[in-house]
């Protein structure tokens, strides 16, 4: 089933990263919407936003074009499928923001513990309190919708209505032109750990039979995400490759050659082994790849490359030896040993 099943009022659409996200235009193509990641942020093996340490935020003309398509009409819905990292912290983590910085923005969902609020701005007394909405379970996708319409925020968690709250009447055509960004405020604080995908931002209310809708629509796409088998190993490295200017090559993958000494969890027979760290992410080289010490030893937690597929079109250096050999990809930094 195609995702959104409506596109009637669509202002902006992000499905994930493999995806075309369009958004009906008057013109004769569909407009594209486009997101620039900062800091540590990626893909996912899903295609999804991975925000831990980093951000994604729309383009500068997305940001225009939403205004201007909120501001006919005074409802929205905000739709999106979130997985938290975590639901122990106590300070406010915005998921999605359209703002300029953490305290002055018009819209956000945010995260507080295990607790997701909604805020928005209201043309009687500006911002309103942040509003609880739902919760989130760590490590499990929640398809989230809240509604804007007739003085009142619904909230959805996966279908089913879940909160409901009296506002103000909101009067987007007062708003100022702001930034919309996930994972983040737009200024780069409150940061938010987790992962973001089927993101849709609408200038109407969706009715409760159209969120059943969209949530039927999403939720096959997120059956069968079954872990990865995990490899940690304990391994000295023997060989670096030099990572390419950020400035020529803003997204880069090395492969290093490791001896393995010893294996803490799965299985692994061979002796050498063969270990993609990012050189170069987002235009910034990465300290903690350019550190790692010949000869030193480190604790690595792997994934099979293979199982990745957001990395292949990525530029990767490697030796033309050990074609032979699985690669694997260090899904966090080392750990000295």
């Amino acid at each position: 089933m195609s995702w959104p099943p409506s596109t009637d009022g669509l202002a902006f659409r992000w499905e994930n990263g493999s995806e075309s996200n369009t958004i009906p235009s008057d013109g004769p193509v569909d407009q594209l919407c486009r997101l620039i990641p900062s800091g540590q942020a990626k893909f996912n093996r899903f295609w999804a936003m991975d925000v831990a340490d980093g951000a994604y935020r729309a383009e500068p003309v997305m940001n225009t074009s939403i205004l201007e398509r909120l501001r006919e009409s005074n409802q929205l819905t905000l739709e999106v499928t979130v997985t938290t990292s975590s639901n122990s912290g106590s300070g406010l983590s915005h998921i999605v923001s359209y703002g300029r910085d953490s305290r002055d923005w018009s819209l956000v969902l945010a995260q507080r513990a295990d607790a997701l609020v909604f805020g928005i701005e209201s043309s009687a007394s500006g911002q309103l309190p942040l509003m609880e909405v739902g919760r989130l379970v760590e490590g499990r996708p929640h398809h989230v919708v809240v509604t804007v319409a007739d003085d009142a925020v619904i909230g959805y968690i996966d279908g089913q209505p879940v909160s409901s709250h009296d506002i103000d009447q909101i009067d987007v055509s007062a708003w100022a032109e702001r930034r919309l960004s996930f994972g983040q405020a737009s200024d780069g604080s409150s940061d938010w750990a987790g992962t973001i995908e089927g993101v849709a931002l609408y200038d109407r209310a969706l009715s409760a039979d159209e969120v059943g809708r969209h949530h039927q629509a999403y939720a096959p796409r997120l059956e069968g995400r079954a872990a990865l088998p995990q490899l940690e190993v304990e391994a000295r490295l023997t060989e670096k490759r030099d990572v390419p200017r950020a400035s020529l090559y803003p997204n880069t993958l090395v492969v290093f050659d490791y001896r393995v000494n010893a294996v803490n969890l799965g299985s692994y027979d061979e002796e050498k082994i063969l270990v993609t760290h990012w050189g170069n992410l987002n235009g910034e080289r990465q300290t903690t790849t350019q550190d790692l010490q010949v000869g030193r030893s480190y604790r690595l937690r792997l994934e099979p490359f293979d199982a990745h597929p957001e990395l292949v079109a990525i530029r990767l250096v490697m030796n033309e030896e050990d074609f032979h050999l699985p690669m694997y990809y260090a899904v966090s930094a080392p750990v000295r040993e």
